[in-house]
């Protein structure tokens, strides 16, 4: 199985899809759900692992510092309005 790194993947493209995946809303847990991958676990089986939530959490917090994005009071965040 061949690994996809960023470099792979077209920007542009993958920031749209995430804008469009923004326009729900979402939270730390389904940012770390998403950026999730194969934890190695030695000799033993690998198997999907969350990524850090500080990371997520930290990064939508700075995205809604920037005013990208903003709290939605259902919970979570979403695309600021002048974004959408």
């Amino acid at each position: 199985m061949q690994s996809v790194t960023l470099k792979d993947v077209d920007q542009h493209k993958f920031v749209r899809a995430f804008a469009t995946f923004l326009k729900k809303s979402v939270g730390v847990g389904a940012v770390t759900k998403i950026f999730g991958g194969r934890k190695r676990n030695g000799v033993c089986p690998s198997h999907y692992c969350r990524s850090s939530g500080s990371v997520a959490r930290k990064a939508l917090q700075s995205l809604e510092q920037l005013k990208l994005i903003e709290a939605n009071p259902d919970g979570g965040r979403k695309l600021s309005v002048q974004y959408r």
